[in-house]
This record gives C-alpha cells, sequence and structure tokens, in this order.
C-alpha cells in the first residue's frame, strides 16, 4: 500500500496531476462519474465522484437509500508551490523563472534540488480551447549562494520571494527559450500527461 501510495505522490506533481490520477483511480475501482451541472440518479450501494475544474474532485459512496446512509471522502489536492508568473523568464547574464510563492511552504527545502514545471497548459484545437495536464522534461533548480557570499547562511534563512525563489531556466539567453519545454526534439507539441 505504501508503494501505490508513494507511486501517486510522484505522479501527482500539481493538484491538476493529482485529480486526474484520482480519477483514474476511482473509475478502476467502479466509480461513476457525476456532472454538477445534470440531474443525478443515485443507485444503493452506488459509488460516485464529481470533479470541478481539473483540480478538485468529491468521491462518494451510498449505502441503503432507505436509512440514506453514505460516506465522503474529501482532501486537497493542493500543496505550497511556486508558480510561474505570466511572462516568466528574466534575463540578464543567465535567465531565471520569476516565480511566486503558493502556500506556506517549507522554502528552504526548494533550494539546490532539481525541480520540475508542471501544471495545465491550454491549447487551441480546431477553435476550441483545449486544457491538459503538463510536465516539462527539463528540470531547472535554484541554487544557493555559497557561504563567503552569505555568510549568515548557517545562522538564519530568510529567503526574498521576489529575488531568491527564481529558478535558473538557462545559462544563457541563447541556450533555450521558455516556449521550447512546450515541444519536443522533432519541434511537435507535447501531448499532455
Amino acid at each position: 500500500m505504501i508503494n501505490g501510495l508513494k507511486e501517486f505522490l510522484n505522479e501527482s506533481l500539481t493538484a491538476y496531476h493529482a485529480c486526474e490520477n484520482a480519477k483514474a483511480l476511482l473509475l478502476k475501482h467502479g466509480f461513476t462519474p457525476l456532472a454538477e451541472t445534470e440531474d443525478w440518479e443515485i443507485c444503493e450501494n452506488g459509488k460516485y465522484f464529481v470533479e470541478r475544474n481539473g483540480s478538485s474532485l468529491i468521491a462518494f459512496t451510498v449505502g441503503s437509500l432507505n436509512d440514506f446512509s453514505y460516506m465522503i471522502v474529501a482532501s486537497h489536492t493542493d500543496s505550497p508551490a511556486l508558480k510561474l508568473k505570466e511572462n516568466p523568464c528574466m534575463k540578464g547574464a543567465y535567465v531565471t523563472l520569476n516565480t511566486e510563492k503558493y502556500g506556506g511552504g517549507l522554502w528552504y527545502s526548494f533550494f539546490d534540488r532539481p525541480l520540475k514545471i508542471a501544471g495545465r497548459i491550454v491549447k487551441r484545437e480546431d477553435g476550441v480551447l483545449r486544457a491538459e495536464t503538463f510536465t516539462a522534461e527539463q528540470l531547472v533548480t535554484i541554487p544557493s549562494q555559497a557561504i563567503h557570499i552569505n555568510r549568515d547562511a548557517n545562522e538564519k534563512f530568510a529567503p526574498n520571494a521576489q529575488v531568491d525563489l527564481s529558478p535558473l531556466f538557462a545559462l544563457s539567453t541563447e541556450d533555450m527559450k521558455f516556449e521550447d519545454i512546450f515541444t519536443n526534439e522533432n519541434g511537435d507539441e507535447k501531448d499532455g500527461n
């Protein structure tokens, strides 16, 4: 069971991924999707779920309709993260990504480790906007400063979110454009995950 949870967490990078993965598990175990905008036909001993905006989901089972017993399972799918701002590339000697904090994260744990760019993208297909989950292949990192630049690093850690929490994206402005993360090696748009 712990391996299943670990796999679920590893594959649920964002609320959109978590909701998509939970939906797949529910369908696999015989749950029926319901739409908020339609009348529901609830059956005795039925298993159902409702999804909203691709990022939230409520699952419930129904017992006997004579005593109207029910069980509900609910959990939030989001977690502390760095959200990319619109037009995120900040260019200088190298390219970093402009982010904002989401939630109350332990921000020191974001430094000096590989981070993934993931979330939801919206594409126009045949004149219709379609949203899908996305995970970039490229990893980014937020490098910490060397001890001789920040001598107080071992005594205190208080990153300035607007300055210190900007992942390194490319070593030069020629290396890569941000839009490149949405295409594969052949120049085609990547499919969503």
